[in-house]
């Protein structure tokens, strides 16, 4: 186990920002993590826990010691004629992992193709994609709590998910070092084609299901259909700076959509905890039902020009005002000045907030 000194995160994070961090260490074990904890050089300084670094966005050097989860392994927990129980390391790559369990057949997490995270990182801000969430495959979350060193497990009520966060990264942030994932998967899955945004119908998973194989579908063609469709939307992270969709779909209440839906009676709109596709004829229900919705704010922004916009190193694709990107030259500081007046550019014409899903440090 080797401890470094002001250590460049130029590699380490996928805006590829110069920053460096007073100390950095690589945990492969939880005898790893224990023995970092319990160390006096890291008693009274900040801890932060790093994934893959795909949502994170340094703006300065970090003061502290910087902890990145390499704990890796993949084993079946348990099983039976419905389901398996896989035991997954939180810091193995999600996207590695996902290709693993496509090819054991097993259901539950193909719509959720192509998003790079540490499976630690897919906990934390239960990631979600084509109307499926991470905490549909949780079962139980193994973790150490940093002050006490004592290991504990969460169930998946108890990680108390919610859209793009979990207890992990809300009522208990920075409290605990999550170490294992065991994922609960379908050997006879359901399958969730519909998928619905502002460049494509909600029969865009359909059709390109219809280029990859032919009916009845599996797994596998989904599988593939999501990988083609992301690939074709998402920037290149080999390339090009960037996490993705940098802000929350915004939460609003039923006149705020009132609202709305008189500039842009087409906008998209999803249930306030899920990314499951809503067709127009179930719209009205859904909002009878509950006092909020959560609306398609990548839609929004493009309806002010902010897509295919560039300012300075910073640009956004012409097809996806959520992603910004750079060209790798931008520092934390412009990367966060961009964000700062897509916010205010929002919040002028739309009188609400949008809130940044990217960690700012």
């Amino acid at each position: 186990m080797k401890i470094y000194k002001n250590f460049s995160l130029k590699k380490y994070n996928s805006f590829g920002v110069e920053v460096k961090t007073l100390w950095f260490i690589e945990c492969k074990s939880i005898c790893d993590i224990d023995a970092i904890l319990k160390d006096e050089r890291f008693k009274n300084i900040p801890v932060f826990i790093l994934g893959n670094g795909n949502n994170i966005l340094f703006t300065k050097d970090f003061n502290g010691l910087i902890i990145k989860i390499k704990i890796k392994e993949k084993k079946i927990f348990k099983e039976n004629k419905k389901y398996v129980w896989l035991e997954v390391g939180a810091g193995e790559d999600w996207m590695k992992s996902l290709k693993y369990i496509i090819d054991n057949n097993w259901g539950g997490a193909e719509n959720l193709a192509h998003i790079p995270s540490s499976l630690g990182g897919a906990v934390v801000q239960n990631m979600s994609a084509y109307g499926h969430n991470f905490r549909d495959i949780v079962d139980v979350v193994e973790t150490i709590e940093i002050k006490s060193f004592c290991k504990k497990k969460f169930n998946n009520k108890e990680c108390k998910f919610r859209y793009h966060g979990s207890i992990f990264n809300k009522e208990e942030k920075n409290k605990y070092i999550i170490t294992k994932v065991i994922l609960k998967l379908n050997k006879k899955p359901k399958l969730s084609l519909n998928y619905s945004s502002r460049h494509s119908n909600k029969d865009a998973l359909l059709k390109e299901l219809k280029t990859v194989s032919g009916k009845p579908y599996t797994i596998k063609d989904i599988y593939r259909a999501v990988t083609n469709i992301r690939k074709r939307k998402l920037p290149n992270f080999n390339t090009q700076g960037t996490v993705g969709s940098v802000f929350l779909n915004p939460i609003i209440s039923q006149k705020q959509l009132n609202d709305l839906k008189k500039k842009i009676p087409d906008l998209q709109i999803y249930p306030a905890n899920d990314t499951l596709y809503v067709s127009k004829n179930k719209e009205s229900e859904l909002i009878e039902k509950s006092n909020q919705v959560k609306v398609a704010g990548a839609w929004l922004l493009d309806e002010i020009g902010w897509a295919g916009k560039k300012i300075g190193h910073c640009y956004t694709p012409s097809n996806q005002a959520y992603f910004l990107c750079t060209d790798k030259k931008a520092s934390g500081q412009e990367i966060l000045k961009v964000i700062k007046k897509m916010q205010r550019d929002f919040k002028k014409v739309y009188g609400f907030e949008l809130e940044h899903e990217v960690v700012i440090m």
